[in-house]
């Protein structure tokens, strides 16, 4: 994982401009994309599952989607908009049981899984909201999880 990090950061002035010039667009290209890059760094072999899930279909990506909403989204408070790769408009709820059950019981999520396709049909109800900033509702929908006020 260290010797595709320092390919990447050796070649680019950052992670992001990496992934700027890759293109991506969401959480799931950016895994892709850099669990390519750590495999070719590595003759094709890498221990990066543990840092990123390796089935890109089925993965809710949490922690990456929680990752890059501090990192694009600027509140202030939270969230540190260090990174112009994507607009929060882009971003991906981060879905974890407690926002997953919170979101079943205002019948905002049907799917019964927390995987990809909860994440998208989740974050499709939440940009009808905001199109604009759609996973600003998720440290409401977390809290509420939290405090099992539902």
């Amino acid at each position: 994982m260290l010797r595709g990090f320092h390919t990447i950061l050796s070649e680019n002035e950052s992670i992001e401009s990496f992934l700027k010039k890759r293109q991506v667009k969401n959480a799931w290209q950016i895994t892709e994309t850099l669990q390519s890059e750590l495999q070719q760094a590595n003759g094709g072999k890498t221990n990066a599952r543990n840092l990123f899930s390796l089935n890109f279909e089925k993965s809710a990506l949490k922690r990456l989607n929680m990752a890059l909403r501090w990192l694009v989204r600027n509140d202030g408070i939270v969230d540190f908009g260090v990174w112009k790769l994507l607009n929060p408009s882009q971003l991906y709820i981060p879905l974890d049981v407690h926002t997953s059950n919170v979101s079943r019981e205002l019948g905002l999520l049907q799917r019964k899984q927390n995987d990809r396709r909860a994440v998208e049909e989740l974050t499709a109800i939440l940009r009808e909201f905001c199109p604009e900033d759609p996973v600003k509702y998720d440290f409401a929908l977390f809290g509420i999880g939290v405090m099992g006020k539902m």
